[in-house]
């Protein structure tokens, strides 16, 4: 019976957590054992008082305080003005914000968010694709897992009972590794987009008047 009152509620698209509240309660009043109700309380209060978890709403906070008061902005303006003499500086500095993001609010959600909103314009504005400047920062989004402090390193090691702070340390090399293979391809890619538009059909010959065949570099 408990089985088919999670199953339906799933079917009728109910939050899983009443779901779960719902089969539950359908658990107690069918086995008439009330001891697990005695004990939700305790287990409640048991799961507030674990300050592991107190990490993940700060570093929610941490971001919202950081967009409202144009932080992050700032760290993007930085970075371009740092690398301002690059040859595809934009592409750079996408992926070394949210390298820095990262860093700051662990959460890969929250990162694409922000980027999408401030460096994804101003790559179109200096005449990158749409497409290739969304697929850039949702690569580097990949990041925010990945570079410590992170959110899911946060939520594993309390689930698996697994030193967070062990897991910080494993996490930044791969983080570079990561982080260099995407600015490698990255920057691969933007060289071929460069050479493809510096490549377009050349005007008529004064000459002869008449416009040349084909594609080649004017």
């Amino acid at each position: 019976m408990t089985g088919l009152s999670f199953l339906a509620l799933m079917l009728a698209a109910m939050p899983i957590a009443f779901v779960l509240l719902a089969a539950t309660f359908t658990f107690v009043l069918m086995t008439g054992n009330m001891q697990i109700l005695n004990s939700i309380p305790q287990i409640l209060f048991g799961s507030v008082e674990n300050f592991d978890l107190l990490a993940i709403p700060l570093f929610v906070l941490l971001g919202e305080i950081m967009n409202e008061s144009g932080l992050t902005r700032r760290i993007i303006i930085a970075a371009r003005v740092w690398l301002t003499r690059l040859p595809h500086n934009l592409v750079i500095v996408n992926l070394i914000s949210n390298l820095a993001l990262a860093a700051i609010m662990g959460s890969a959600t929250a990162q694409m968010a922000v980027m999408s909103r401030v460096v994804v314009p101003e790559m179109e504005k200096d005449g990158y694709d749409r497409g290739y400047a969304a697929s850039i920062t949702a690569s580097a989004g990949l990041l925010g897992p990945i570079i410590p402090p992170s959110m899911v390193f946060i939520i594993y090691g309390v689930v698996a009972q697994v030193l967070i702070a062990d897991m910080f340390m494993a996490g930044i090399l791969p983080g570079i590794v990561l982080f260099a293979l995407i600015l490698a391809i990255a920057l691969w890619q933007a060289g071929i987009a460069s050479r493809a538009i510096r490549v377009r059909r050349c005007p008529p010959d004064r000459a002869s008047g008449r416009r040349s065949r084909g594609w080649r570099r004017c």
